[in-house]
Formats: structure tokens, sequence, C-alpha cells
């Protein structure tokens, strides 16, 4: 019997296992996996890896519904450079892609191809909620991309920025190298908040700072049970019990987590943004 100690979800537009790109890293407890980067129409194929070097056998799909791009939606909304080049159903990508690869390492995933932040260069997409843009670039890189004509500073290649509800424009300030982009909404609850503040989920419960680089802060008149930490495609990536008053994310890879606090009144799910 194999026990399994990791998983990790392996994707491609062809049946040949040779070039394909891992996608995701899950938790062994995982019994199954969303794709959201997925272009509708485009057939798939899938594998699944465990502990580095068993493989499953190969699955296919092919996603319906979405738009040709730069629309809008309710979901939160990846695009990886590596494995979808610059086709979307929710970001209308133009420009040019690098004609060399570069190494990046973001949220388990292994990032190679990237688009050229030139003149040239359009994202265009439309959010559905107030959200947290995460831009990663090169991870020496630390100039500057524009959001709405607005310029916006990397910090050791990632920049992210609260955004609202409507069209949105990413453009070039410096030149740079974009590997990908998630879009990433808020609950109404935290709709006006802004990074680099504390979020208020409710009156009696507050979370802080965000985004955050070593501890996470849970200031709460009320008892808390249990808090779950989720990465974007929703693998547990840590479990607390007990009344938790703070949380030690400096193991935690850069990205968006999701933290679900449980109470005796019920649970609440919230974004935090790790550097």
């Amino acid at each position: 019997n194999l026990t399994v100690t990791g998983l990790e979800v392996y994707r491609d537009t062809d049946s040949n296992p040779t070039g394909r790109v891992r996608i995701a890293q899950i938790s062994s407890s995982i019994r199954s996996y969303t794709d959201n980067t997925a272009t509708s129409g485009t057939t798939y194929y899938y594998w699944i890896k465990a502990n580095g070097s068993v493989d499953s056998n190969t699955a296919s799909a092919t996603p319906s519904g979405g738009s040709s791009g730069g629309g809008s939606s309710s979901g939160n909304q990846i695009h990886n450079f590596t494995v979808s080049e610059k086709n979307s159903s929710f970001y209308n990508i133009s420009g040019n892609m690098n004609s060399s690869n570069g190494s990046v390492s973001y949220s388990g995933l292994s990032l190679t191809r990237r688009l050229k932040i030139e003149s040239s260069t359009s994202i265009t997409f439309t959010a559905s909620g107030s959200a947290v843009l995460t831009l990663v670039f090169d991870s020496n890189f630390t100039g500057k991309v524009k959001v709405d004509n607005v310029s916006y500073t990397a910090s050791a290649g990632i920049v992210t920025v609260a955004i609202s509800t409507g069209s949105h424009t990413i453009t070039k300030d410096s030149t740079a190298n974009l590997y990908y982009i998630s879009t990433a909404y808020s609950s109404s609850r935290i709709a006006n908040t802004t990074l680099d503040s504390k979020v208020n989920i409710n009156n009696d419960m507050i979370l802080f700072p965000n985004p955050v680089n070593t501890i996470l802060n849970v200031n709460s008149t009320k008892t808390v049970e249990q808090v779950q930490i989720f990465n974007l495609t929703g693998a547990l990536v840590k479990t607390i019990q007990g009344n938790v008053k703070n949380i030690d994310m400096s193991d935690f890879k850069s990205g968006n987590y999701i933290i679900k606090i449980s109470t005796k009144e019920g649970t609440t799910n919230e974004i935090i943004v790790k550097k």
C-alpha cells in the first residue's frame, strides 16, 4: 500500500505527458480539485502525481460557457501564463510573450512563461465586486506597474492592489515580465477595506495586518473555535484549533489565502494577502 504524503496536479492540452505543466500542489486529504484557469471550449488533460513520482491515469475535460475575454465573473479569476499563454475568458490580454522563459515559484506553482510588460501591452477585465488584484513578476523586480493609470511598486516581484467593482486596465510603467494574475473577490463586509490596513470582518472581529509578513493577529470578542487556511486552489494549508489570537504565516509562500474562522455563531471566510 502507498502512503500518500503529497499530491501534484498537472495539465496539458494533449494526452502526451511530455511538456505537461504542474498547476497546483494539494494536500493528500483533498479529493477534488477545481481548475479556475481553464479556457472555455478547450480540451485539457490532467494527471495527479503522488509523492513526486507515482502518476495517475490521464483524465480529460472540456469546460463550456464563459466569454471570449474581458468579461466579468463572480468567481475568483486566475491566469497562469505558463499554462494558458494569452488565452483567457476573463482577462483581455494584448501584448507579446517573452521569447525566453524565466523561473518564478509562486503559491506552489513553477512559472516559466511570461508576458512582456511594454508600451504595447494592455490587460483589461471587469470585476464583479471588490477584490484583491495580485500580479506576479520576476522575483527580483522592484519596479512599477500601472493599474487604472495609477502606479504601484512591486515588492519582491509581487504587486497587490485593492480594486473596486467595474472595469480595470493593467499597463506599463516600468518594463517587466508578468507570469501570473489573480483577482480574488472579498466579501461584501470588507468591500471598502484597503490593503495595509485592518480587515474588519464585523463589529466583533478584526484581522490585521493585511498584507501580512509574519504574524496575523485575530482580535475577536467572540470565542474562536477553529481557524482554517486555504490557498486559492481550495487546498487546506493549515488548521488551528482553539481560541486563536494570532497566526504565524512566516513560512507561507507569497500569495492570497482564504481564512475561514469558526465561532459558535457561525463561520466567516476572508482573504488575506501574504507578502
